[in-house]
């Protein structure tokens, strides 16, 4: 299996669609940062008419702030792990390329897996990417002293709670993509089914675990007495979407 995972990851970096889209991503972390520059901000807010030292500290953005808006940012890294999934599993099963694999003696079980761990990894990959970049650009051009150290244990343990909290929409794209072996279904099915579970929680307010089925990690979850519960409940969704994902691909007749 290992084998199998290190030649999808040489195949992933000589791909140029994965690199573009790795640049994208940086890019778009360095231009945030840009713009919270007090030199930008000036010629920003001289545009907008926005005058004086109150107009500028509306839009400025200290350290702290860039940094935690980085780590809170899970829907953004969400949506992007969306399509770099799509990206490497769906061309595959377009084309039924995964045939070649299973020819070659590989199990249904250990071509399932690895494609669900490589993206495991990927996922976790592009949180420390984009965190550490922003830190990176923040420590060059903002202030950062409201970092503190506790600050940062926190960070921690929120961009865990991410890398978790994602992989349940993972293994629902994967599933779908299995079922179906169409991007656009799986696109239309996790931007306009994806909302209504929060749509529900508020219409079924009683119902306390409705509120963690999509829930996004922050700061404010850390002290959230039913952390334990989001956690739990993620851990739960993911396992039973994987296993039926598998479930379809293991029947699929090739």
């Amino acid at each position: 299996m290992l084998a199998i995972l290190k030649a999808d990851f040489r195949r992933l970096l000589h791909s140029k669609g994965f690199w573009t889209m790795e640049i994208l991503l940086l890019a778009f972390n360095f231009l945030i940062v840009l713009l919270a520059h007090p030199t930008v901000l000036k010629f920003i807010s001289g545009l907008q008419g926005v005058t004086g030292t109150e107009g500028l500290e509306q839009l400025r953005l200290d350290g702290l702030t860039a940094v935690s808006q980085a780590i809170e940012s899970g829907a953004g890294i969400q949506i992007f792990m969306l399509f770099l999934t799509l990206y490497l599993v769906g061309p595959e099963l377009n084309h039924q390329l995964y045939k070649n694999s299973l020819s070659a003696g590989i199990s249904r079980f250990s071509y399932y897996f690895n494609k669900w761990l490589m993206i495991f990894l990927l996922t976790g990959f592009n949180l420390f990417l984009y965190t550490s970049t922003r830190y990176l650009y923040a420590s060059l051009f903002l202030d950062m002293s409201g970092l503190s150290p506790e600050v940062l244990g926190q960070g921690i343990q929120v961009l865990l709670l991410q890398w978790l909290f994602i992989q349940f929409w993972v293994a629902v794209i994967l599933t779908l993509l299995h079922l179906t072996h169409s991007i656009p279904i799986s696109l239309v099915f996790f931007f306009l089914v994806g909302p209504s579970t929060n749509y529900l929680a508020l219409l079924l307010p009683k119902i306390t675990w409705l509120r963690y089925v999509d829930v996004e990690a922050n700061f404010a979850l850390l002290s959230d007495p039913n952390l334990a519960l989001a956690v739990g409940l993620s851990l739960i969704l993911s396992a039973s979407f994987g296993c039926l994902g598998y479930q379809i691909f293991k029947r699929r007749d090739l």
